[in-house]
């Protein structure tokens, strides 16, 4: 559950506070939205909600601006994301694999942010996360050329899915129409997402790992693993 607060902006003159409630997903918060909107009295031509989550950044409660809303005169949401919030709050919205560039419209945009906001282990927060990390790290140079390829790659999330008990599912999303819609989602994943996308077509042409057992995947992770310099993090509540 995540607290937010609302600030009314009367013919888009400034917030001034509204409210706070509380919500468990995206479904309930967009219900408790409308709920507000139409509270108010406003017309979409005649005022704006912002919409802040109150999140403890660095041991500090702070309020991360989402962006603001109207419902249109068909009872449709319009939203659009908040200009930039600072450093703290851009790193915040990075670390939890939110980046405004290479989504879709801004009600897109909205809708994602909020997704990841409440869906702690969204695979934009933990592999996109960890893609992006080693990916910065490669094209800094921080990661040797013989480390960075395909199959180290595979082998790191491998190993981390291991340790969860998880591998062989893992495998098989990663092989899913799902899991390449997801590593082709962001150019920050890449190169690192397309040297993995071309390790997965590789296995899968040569039925590595086909129906892969508990020994077939451990042999794989430890012919393949390689030191990338950034674990991938599970968060658990």
């Amino acid at each position: 559950m995540i607290d937010f607060n609302l600030y009314a902006s009367p013919n888009f003159r400034g917030g001034n506070y509204y409210t706070t409630f509380s919500a468990n997903d995206v479904a309930d918060l967009k219900g408790w939205l409308k709920h507000y909107w139409y509270k108010t009295g406003f017309s979409s031509a005649a005022g704006e909600i912002f919409i802040f989550a109150k999140i403890k950044v660095s041991e500090v409660i702070n309020e991360l601006p989402c962006g603001y809303f109207v419902y249109d005169s068909d009872g449709e949401l319009m939203a659009e994301l908040s200009e930039d919030s600072g450093d703290a709050i851009n790193e915040y919205w990075d670390s939890i694999g939110f980046n405004a560039d290479g989504y879709g419209d801004a009600l897109n945009d909205f809708e994602t942010k909020l997704e990841l906001l409440f869906n702690i282990n969204n695979p934009h927060r933990v592999l996109g996360v960890w893609l992006t990390k080693i990916t910065d790290n490669y094209l800094e140079d921080e990661i040797e050329d013989d480390n960075f390829d395909g199959a180290s790659i595979l082998a790191n999330i491998l190993s981390f899915a291991s340790e969860h008990g998880v591998a062989p599912k893992m495998l098989a999303w990663l092989q899913s129409k799902q899991g390449k819609e997801f590593l082709l989602s962001r150019d920050g994943y890449s190169p690192a997402s397309q040297k993995l996308l071309d390790e997965i077509t590789r296995i899968n042409k040569q039925n590595e790992l086909a129906a892969p057992s508990k020994v077939r995947l451990e042999k794989y992770i430890s012919e393949n693993y390689k030191e990338l310099g950034v674990k991938i993090n599970l968060h658990i509540q």
